[in-house]
């Protein structure tokens, strides 16, 4: 009889010894868990937010580019405008030259000559027209850009925040767990130890 209370108390000890073992690696995983779930989550956030950013910098380069283009529009519409200005004065000119060298610079030429003017001025409307709505073009595309710009921002700032809530309360909870399963640890090698100590005691006369 108390060889069978000896052995049921070293039993006792050597599974509250194992259980104790036990919690502690378990809590020890848990652990790990709680820090690879930090680590992830800020290098997640980081990633979002850096592709926040790229993306915001691809929008401000073509905004650079809409500009340019926007200025090499103004100038090739200038320029078009000046050279057609230039064309009308030398065509008007030559046409009065020859006129007068003619003798037929009468009432009927002079409105065929208003009459080529008012064409050529629907002419540079036309230009002018174009011009305008490309340099429209441009800055609706640059206003839209930085539109897509801040708003890229502002959803990498909220998405990089979110993973990093979101890995701290998952680490959180982790290492909560750790800590219970720890203490279970304890509790359980204690329950076991006292068992094998009132094994003991009972074959102690």
């Amino acid at each position: 009889m108390g060889q069978a209370v000896i052995f049921a108390a070293i039993t006792s000890a050597a599974s509250g010894a194992v259980a104790y073992m036990g919690a502690q690696r378990q809590a020890s995983q848990l652990e790990q868990q709680a820090n690879s779930a930090t680590l992830r989550a800020e290098a997640n956030a980081k990633i979002q937010y850096n592709n926040a950013v790229a993306a915001a910098q691809d929008e401000t380069y073509q905004q650079s580019v809409n500009t340019f283009n926007s200025a090499e529009n103004n100038a090739l519409m200038n320029r078009m405008l000046s050279d057609k200005a230039k064309k009308d004065r030398m065509s008007i000119a030559a046409a009065e030259a020859q006129g007068a060298k003619q003798g037929v610079f009468n009432y009927s030429f002079s409105d065929t000559l208003k009459s080529d003017m008012m064409l050529s001025e629907g002419e540079g409307i036309d230009i002018l027209a174009q011009g305008k709505q490309k340099s429209y073009e441009y800055k609706s595309a640059n206003e839209l850009s930085e539109l897509r710009k801040s708003r890229g921002l502002e959803m990498g700032k909220y998405s990089s925040a979110l993973t990093l809530s979101e890995g701290r309360q998952q680490s959180a909870a982790l290492n909560a767990q750790a800590s219970a399963t720890r203490i279970g640890g304890y509790a359980s090698a204690l329950g076991s130890f006292s068992q094998a100590g009132s094994y003991y005691s009972q074959k102690t006369p």
